[in-house]
């Protein structure tokens, strides 16, 4: 039996309510007109087309609004109504664990002291190293943040405190996504779960 942890709440919905993407070719004049604009005005314009798109989109993820006005741009649709859903291939029992705010916020400190331990710094200078500064490194929560510190932007203390946050707030945006899924049983623990 397959177990599919998450994550990032589309892509499990994808591979799991079976969504019918549609195919939308770049539209390179449109992504040129985009990127011309602060991060704030692209934010802007994406809650006015889709507000409920920007709710699930971080605001300073440049990349995703870009593809996501392309998207509405070109389907005319919402991106949830540009999405056809199918019949789902699979018999899905889903079960989702919720953790009072307070100590979701404890277990998202914790985890990224945890990750300093064991390497992210090292880790984040090699794959700069190695790849350079290509866009799954810099825009993603926890690279950035080193990268920050790296750059000399701040020091490690504010990289991890920024880390910290950004973390915190990308978990608050997974929260709001999945407790739209009607589907999950919150904070059930089967009995073949227990062992």
């Amino acid at each position: 039996t397959p177990i599919i942890v998450g994550g990032t709440g589309l892509y499990i919905d994808i591979l799991l309510k079976n969504y019918d993407l549609p195919e939308i070719s770049p539209n390179i004049e449109l992504r040129n007109k985009l990127k011309q604009c602060e991060s704030e005005e692209l934010y802007q314009i994406l809650k006015t087309k889709d507000l409920k798109a920007s709710e699930n989109i971080d605001k300073n993820d440049r990349k995703k609004i870009i593809r996501a006005l392309e998207i509405i741009e070109t389907t005319g649709c919402t991106l949830e109504n540009s999405r056809g859903i199918s019949e789902p291939e699979f018999d899905v029992e889903w079960i989702g664990r919720n953790y009072t705010r307070e100590e979701l916020y404890s277990r998202i400190d914790k985890r990224v002291d945890i990750m300093i331990e064991q390497g992210l710094l090292e880790e984040t200078k090699y794959l700069l190293k190695k790849h350079g500064r290509i866009q799954n490194l810099v825009n993603t929560i926890g690279y950035r943040e080193i990268l920050g510190y790296i750059d000399n932007k701040y020091s490690l203390y504010e990289a991890l405190d920024l880390l910290k946050k950004n973390t915190r707030n990308y978990a608050k945006r997974q929260l709001t996504w999945f407790r739209k899924n009607t589907e999950i049983k919150w904070n059930i623990y089967p009995e073949k779960l227990k062992k």
